[in-house]
């Protein structure tokens, strides 16, 4: 586990001065000194557009995905008067955190996320973040939120399986529709926005010849090909939401998903 901090530098926690989701957007891009501003902000508005990141009270977490960016990278911003996003509840954001990360490892994102998501959920925990007067004060509270990232890109390790599922139970539900559904082309194209074009690539490939590009892994035997998998491969794999690859058939293999 390690301290959120670890991906915050001092320069990248900002007092908001724009009033809009773009402004805001371009204010925090700018903190990144050695990155492309402007890269990271299209991307970003680009993948606003599909759906708003403000999915928690009060706080938002628009991000991108950057080739030239090796490391995991955050600015924070904060906002005492509120500002627009398209929350779900219809609500200003006052925090917002800017994530910047490299395509290769997909998963990334979702596990910092859900590191996130425990202690920002609190309200107490937002509050202090809100009331805090200086820099320093921000960073302290930031410092105790613990995230687990795995940054290391293995090639055995290709995406997130719970994205990969999700993206092959909509095409599936694609398949079975008379007309083309609006939501649900916009819930493939954001699900597609994270991976990369390789990764999709093979997806679109397993879904074209076998109908299912991801399954489970269960007692060591992949559940698409019912063959038993390397003892190597086996041992690699260890977390619910990373994804292998079956040495027998190709598909996109994964531990089954605990309900």
């Amino acid at each position: 586990m390690q301290k959120l901090t670890e991906f915050i530098s001092p320069g990248n926690v900002i007092k908001l001065k724009g009033l809009d989701s773009e402004s805001v957007i371009r204010e925090l891009a700018g903190t990144f000194n050695s990155l492309n501003k402007d890269v990271i902000v299209e991307r970003t508005l680009r993948r606003e557009s599909m759906v708003s990141t403000a999915i928690v009270p009060g706080i938002a977490f628009p991000h991108a995905r950057l080739e030239s960016q090796k490391r995991l990278a955050i600015a924070v911003g904060k906002s005492r008067k509120g500002i627009e996003f398209n929350s779900f509840d219809k609500n200003p954001v006052n925090l917002i955190f800017l994530v910047v990360w490299q395509p290769s490892t997909p998963g990334l994102f979702t596990q910092l996320f859900s590191s996130l998501i425990k202690s920002l959920r609190k309200h107490s925990f937002r509050d202090k973040l809100l009331l805090a007067k200086t820099k320093s004060e921000m960073l302290d509270l930031l410092s105790t939120i613990k995230v687990r990232v795995v940054e290391e890109a293995n090639s055995s390790v290709v995406c997130a399986a719970s994205v990969l599922r999700k993206l092959q139970e909509r095409e599936r539900k694609r398949v079975g529709l008379k007309r083309k559904s609006p939501k649900l082309e916009k819930e493939i194209s954001t699900l597609q926005y994270y991976m990369n074009s390789d990764y999709l690539s093979r997806f679109n490939r397993l879904m074209g010849r076998y109908g299912t590009a991801i399954v489970d892994v269960e007692a060591g035997v992949c559940q698409g090909c019912f063959m038993t998998l390397s003892t190597g491969l086996r041992n690699q794999i260890k977390y619910e939401n990373h994804v292998y690859v079956c040495e027998n058939c190709g598909r996109f293999i994964a531990l089954k998903e605990k309900k």
